[in-house]
């Protein structure tokens, strides 16, 4: 099964899971996609977010660490948290985090009702870290997709530390391009080596290519130094 889905609730309570972003960031709007999932979807949702720093309850801190390296190695279906997982949980106090995303009644997994986007409020963006997602009371979602823009707390970042300043991870933004034919120009500025063509920015080929040229601009997110820099 491609995707979260969750068995049917025989007991009081609904299902829930903690997910940690990628990159902290604020919060814009939340698409929950139901697809395929016609039948045992999820009904209805809510999303409570945290931003979760070095001063966070030490406690909670590290009920996140066991918890995180257990669910990125566990692949396991048909199971469900243990006690002792649920206890770990308990010290997030996640129940007790923002409210992003109220209550809200979700659309069944058809191509025209699949795409439920829920906009955030713009008290409410963040930046946040981590998010909890409930489902009520249970049902599946195949995909969970949280749109937004990168905050980096530069009061961490050494004046003299070198950096991608055009990074997505460091909030770097494409501000205009004249052609993403075949890749689109943000892949340039995606984290880590791009493991195929794919990875990159391409341009459809024109026929008199001496006389025509392709261009794109990219936005860095802080005013930093330039520096010659030969890659490894």
């Amino acid at each position: 099964m491609d995707g979260w889905e969750s068995r049917r609730k025989r007991t009081p309570g609904h299902d829930w899971c903690v997910l940690m972003f990628g990159i902290r960031g604020v919060v814009d709007i939340v698409d929950v996609d139901t697809a395929f999932f016609t039948g045992n979807y999820a009904p209805r949702v809510s999303i409570q977010a945290a931003d979760i720093t070095q001063d966070y309850d030490a406690n909670a801190a590290d009920a996140l660490q066991v918890l995180t390296a257990k669910a990125t190695k566990d692949r396991s279906m048909g199971v469900s948290a243990t006690p002792k997982e649920l206890k770990l949980a308990e010290q997030l106090k996640s129940v007790e985090w923002t409210e992003i995303v109220p209550f809200t009644q979700l659309g069944a997994g058809y191509t025209e009702t699949r795409h439920n986007l829920l906009r955030v409020s713009p008290s409410k963006r963040g930046p946040w870290t981590h998010i909890r997602l409930d489902i009520f009371p249970d049902g599946g979602i195949v995909r969970l997709r949280v749109f937004g823009e990168v905050v980096i707390d530069w009061k961490h970042i050494q004046v003299s530390d070198m950096l991608d300043l055009v990074s997505i991870a460091h909030g770097g933004q494409v501000i205009g391009y004249s052609d993403a034919h075949y890749g689109h120009p943000r892949n340039l500025m995606a984290p880590g080596r791009s493991k195929t063509m794919a990875g990159g920015w391409e341009t459809a080929g024109y026929e008199h290519r001496a006389a025509r040229y392709t261009w794109k601009g990219l936005g860095s997110a802080q005013a930093g130094m330039l520096e010659r820099h030969t890659a490894g």
